[in-house]
């Protein structure tokens, strides 16, 4: 079972068993892998970070109050500070999704973060 990974540590996203888990949960950042069947809803829900949500394998919708992104491998969608949203899985895969808890940061300097 992998328990969180150190700095420094190299982990393969594309070996991990099929379940969801946290890698990393520190102050300011925390990382989940999520794995998801096809037909599997997360009901709507906000939270106090900044949440950057990136397909790595599979198709899922991303649903904010009044638009709907859906997200393939390789792609990837940033959501402000409490914003509500709900994701569906449309086919079967996995999600990384980086929670950043550090508030300081505004929408300004979010906008022009380069991924």
């Amino acid at each position: 079972m992998l328990s969180h990974f150190a700095p420094g540590q190299k982990l393969n996203l594309n070996l991990l068993e099929p379940i969801s888990r946290t890698l990393i949960n520190e102050e300011g950042l925390e990382v989940l892998c999520l794995a998801l069947t096809a037909g599997k809803k997360i009901p709507t829900h906000a939270v106090d970070a900044w949440v950057q949500i990136q397909g790595l394998a599979g198709v899922f919708a991303v649903n904010m109050e009044s638009q709907r992104l859906n997200i393939a491998a390789g792609e990837m969608v940033l959501l402000a500070p409490g914003q509500p949203h709900s994701v569906e899985c449309r086919q079967t895969g996995r999600l990384l999704v980086n929670l950043l808890k550090n508030r300081s940061y505004s929408k300004k300097q979010m906008k022009d973060v380069v991924f």
